[in-house]
Order: structure tokens, then sequence, then C-alpha cells
């Protein structure tokens, strides 16, 4: 009888469960931010703070769309050529990925000081709960590049065969959040835009990272010269669809937000 630890559907299965669980926590990643930002405000800061806090989710999950874009495209589409065994198409479609995804995300960070106000305003925030969360969105977007870039690299590294790293750079980055938050807020007194700071901080870190991978010998994929720069449209394509769900919870939150605001005043 052969062995159980040797048929494929013990090894498949095996395999499945485990990328599963470090896949889940790669995509629970994405939001874990907001969710450490919630529990920090929620317990250290006024209810004006959780209610800025609340406004700005719309935002958030539409910035988590933008890097689902980037990171499904960029991955389905080098998963398409490590099929068909080209090497160099592999490391032009990564490259490709990284820089878009860096330019898009400096032009969102270096114009965020100039349209934070008209965003908030857009979200429905009005009065305190404006002003707080203006600076909770600009410490955000400020780090919009590291967020991006960090969510970029989850999906490849796990991708490349090693997600455990990506698990290991997701708890050292919920740690710095979390220790971050806590002291912006109750030893320097930085407020909501400390909590969006200490935000952005823990994702360069997660960035730093996964640096170490990308730049190792262990790695599959390289940056090189870039080529063809059309191929930025195929990652828009491929990734587009699997954002749309992002999308419509944005919306989603945006229009329970914008009618919670309303009875509030109402009441």
């Amino acid at each position: 009888m052969i062995n159980k630890e040797l048929t494929n559907n013990y090894i498949v299965s095996k395999s499945f469960r485990y990328y599963l669980f470090t896949t889940t926590i790669g995509i629970i990643a994405a939001s874990l931010g907001m969710i450490v930002d919630g529990l920090v405000i929620g317990n250290f800061m006024d209810y004006n703070a959780v209610a800025a806090n609340g406004m700005c989710s719309p935002a958030r999950m539409a910035l988590t769309a933008l890097t689902t874009i980037f990171a499904n495209g960029g991955t389905i589409l080098v998963s398409y050529y490590i099929g068909r065994g080209n090497k160099d198409k592999v490391n032009q479609s990564f490259t490709v990925v990284i820089v878009s995804s860096f330019i898009v995300s400096i032009i969102i960070a270096s114009l965020s000081p100039f349209y934070v106000n008209s965003l908030v305003a857009i979200l429905g925030a009005k009065g305190v709960i404006a002003e707080l969360a203006s600076d909770y969105m600009l410490g955000l977007l400020i780090g919009t590049t590291p967020y991006l870039i960090s969510q970029v690299l989850f999906y490849f590294i796990r991708l490349d065969g090693s997600p455990k790293l990506s698990l290991f750079s997701v708890a050292v980055m919920t740690i710095v959040n979390i220790s971050l938050d806590i002291m912006f807020v109750t030893v320097f007194d930085f407020g909501m835009f400390g909590i969006g700071i200490a935000t952005s901080i823990s994702y360069l870190i997660a960035v730093i990272i996964s640096l170490f991978h990308v730049f190792s010998k262990k790695s599959s994929f390289h940056l090189t010269k870039i080529e063809n720069k059309m191929d930025v449209f195929k990652i828009l394509k491929l990734g587009y669809p699997t954002s749309l769900n992002g999308v419509y919870t944005a919306l989603r939150s945006y229009v329970t937000n914008n009618l919670a605001f309303w009875l509030m005043v109402e009441l």
C-alpha cells in the first residue's frame, strides 16, 4: 500500500492548507492597519476621533482596491510567464508592477496635502470631525508608497514560495503599528495625524523586510530594464476585476456613513 504521505492528494491538500492560511493573512494585511487604528482610537481617543476614523473608511477601502489592481494583476501576468518558462518576461513584468506602483503611489502621496481637505469634504465629514479626519488621512496618504509596495511584495513573495516571510512581515508590521499608535497618541500627543503616520511607518517596515528577500539569491524575481511599457495595461486589465469588490465595499461604506451622519444631525 502506498504511504499516504507520498500520495498526490495528501501533498496537494497539505500545500493548499498551508498557502490558504498565509494567503488569508496577506489579504488581512491590506486592511490590518485600519483595524489596529480603530482599536487604538477607540481606547485612547474621544468619540469625535472614532467618528472621524469611520468617515475615512471609504477612502481607505478605495486605496486597498487600488493596491489589489497592481498586486493581483501583476502576479497573474507573472504566473503566466512562469508557466511558459519565459524568465526574461517574468522579471520584466515584475519590474513593471513595482515601477508603476511606485509612480502612482508617489503621485498620490506628494499631492495629498493639496487635496486631503477636499477628499474629507467629499466623504461627508464636517466641523471637528472633518479636521480630525483630514489629519488622519494626511498621515495615511503620505505613506501611500510603502502601503502599496508592501501589498505588491506580499503577493510576489507568496508566489515565490516564501509565504512564511509574508507572515513574519505582517506580524512585525502589526507590532510596530500598535506600539507607534499608542506612543504617538499618549506620549507625543500627535493625535489623529500620529495614528495615520504610525500606520504608514509600519508598512514601511514591512517593505524593508520584504526587500531582503527580493534582493537575495533565493528570489526568483529581479528588477531589470523595462523594454515594453505597455505591459502596465495588461496588469491593469488583469487586476481591475478583483478590485471591484473593494470598490463596491467603499461605496457601501460611503453611503452608510453619510446616512448615519445625516440621521445623527436630524436627531
